[in-house]
């Protein structure tokens, strides 16, 4: 959640541009020193307020204006009511320019208002506080939503959610200088007083027993209706405060009150308590103190023990501790045996890491061998390629020579995807095939040979017959 941070504001001039309508005045608005709160804004920041200007510009100036207009310059405050969670300051003018100066190593921004003439005692108030030994000082209001914190120091980059959101008229605060707020939505909604010690140390106001009425309730949340005078409730109030809260009464802020019961605050503890009163004639009778929550609800308070219930407590502690004690023991002695058998597996796995480089070692000797090999195996497989393409040019050189013996020189070319693929059989196919058409021709008639004998002396020669010493035989006839 984003902050809202508050710090004072010096004016180093008034009334330079005046006229009917307004009255102006410049200020310092901030610096990049580290201020009273410990919050330091870094020049990137305030240059960048500058470059924005446009967007700040219009931005309001605050004042509690009945306060002002009746000369009570020590009481002037933003006029927070926590338990409303409003301001009851009002709008007397806004700013209408930022710039940039240098005071040595200082970078300050310096902011220029108009403060509106529609109420010309505002303005004589103001004018009045500038001249006067206090001086006129504002609080300045920066919402903060990027921030970081370096020890006690706050430190403030230029961010998107880092932006000036107005000013307000402020008297002092619990001692010399400026009243500053930290308003905080990130703290449970509330809104955190800072107040500045002198020095420039932060921390709470010393407060003594000088703590007035107006001081008690000066914030004080009002929700009854009655035809009473409300001032002299309150006195009552606050003078039986006195008695009833005893040695620290002046460390409690009245912050609301009705009817019947006033809710304080304590100011080191910023614990609330609920205190039922009564009125009876002049008098008012507290009673009934007890711890509340930000709702006014009761916190049951823990019934005090007895020594017998404190001394049981005890017994039944120390029980519960030997309980624990047992309980650890048996854990130890469990974690002993898990550790063992941690060792054991470590000492395993070692062993499989010894293995498996061992394992890696092998595979990396067999990997180069492999590839030494890889030439030879090549030239080998090259080789062998190159005698089957010879063998296969062989076969089919000897398959043709065979065939041709038998086929002639056409059917070959006929069947040269056969004897290209050395499908011997589909060439003996063929063979058959013609072998087949051959036999199924009808053979032509044998022409008569008439033979002429040359003498008488082949007359008793057998000319037909298959017995020995025929011509038949012999010529085969």
């Amino acid at each position: 959640m984003p902050k809202i941070f508050q710090q004072e504001s010096k004016v180093i001039a008034l009334g330079e541009e005046n006229n009917d309508m307004y009255m102006s005045l410049d200020m310092i608005f901030l610096t990049s020193e580290v201020n009273l709160n410990n919050i330091e804004y870094s020049e990137e920041f305030i240059y960048g307020v500058e470059t924005d200007k446009a967007k700040y510009i219009g931005l309001p100036l605050q004042c509690d204006v009945s306060k002002l207009e009746k000369g009570e310059y020590d009481k002037l405050t933003h006029k927070y009511n926590k338990v409303k969670k409003t301001f009851g300051t009002v709008s007397i003018g806004s700013f209408v320019d930022f710039k940039t100066q240098r005071n040595g190593d200082v970078l300050e921004l310096v902011a220029s208002a108009r403060v509106w003439k529609r109420n010309p005692k505002t303005c004589d108030a103001l004018e009045e506080l500038y001249g006067s030994d206090e001086g006129l000082k504002f609080s300045y209001e920066v919402l903060v939503g990027n921030s970081t914190k370096e020890g006690k120091i706050t430190k403030v980059p230029k961010d998107d959610s880092n932006n000036p959101i107005g000013s307000c008229v402020v008297s002092n605060p619990a001692v010399k200088t400026s009243v500053a707020i930290t308003l905080c939505a990130a703290y449970e909604s509330d809104f955190i007083i800072n107040e500045i010690i002198e020095g420039g140390e932060q921390g709470q106001m010393q407060r003594t027993n000088e703590f007035s009425q107006e001081d008690m309730f000066k914030n004080t949340k009002v929700t009854l209706i009655a035809e009473l005078d409300m001032n002299q409730i309150q006195k009552k109030i606050y003078n039986a405060l006195q008695v009833f809260l005893v040695e620290d009464w002046y460390q409690y802020d009245a912050i609301d009150q009705t009817m019947n019961f006033i809710v304080v605050k304590k100011w080191s503890e910023a614990t609330l308590y609920k205190i039922d009163y009564t009125v009876d004639g002049e008098n008012v009778i507290l009673s009934n103190k007890r711890l509340v929550t930000k709702e006014y609800n009761d916190i049951p308070e823990e019934d005090p023990m007895t020594i017998a219930e404190l001394e049981k407590k005890v017994a039944d502690l120390n029980i519960e501790i030997a309980s624990k004690d047992a309980i650890i023991e048996t854990s130890n002695i469990e974690l002993v045996s898990v550790n063992e058998k941690l060792t054991a597996k470590e000492t395993e796995l070692a062993e499989v890491n010894t293995n498996l480089t061992t394992v890696s070692e092998t595979l990396l000797a067999k990997t180069t061998e492999i590839a030494e090999f890889a030439p030879i195996k090549e030239a080998h497989e090259t080789m062998l390629a190159e005698k089957v393409a010879e063998k296969l040019v062989a076969d089919k050189v000897a398959l043709k020579e065979k065939f041709s013996k038998v086929l002639s020189a056409e059917v070959l070319i006929e069947m040269a995807e056969a004897l290209e693929n050395l499908d011997e059989a589909k060439l003996n196919s063929k063979i058959v095939e013609l072998a087949m058409a051959t036999a199924n021709e009808i053979p032509a008639a044998k022409p008569v040979v008439e033979i002429t004998l040359a003498s008488r002396i082949t007359d008793s020669v057998k000319i037909s017959g298959a017995e020995p010493g025929s011509l038949q035989e012999k010529y085969a006839l």
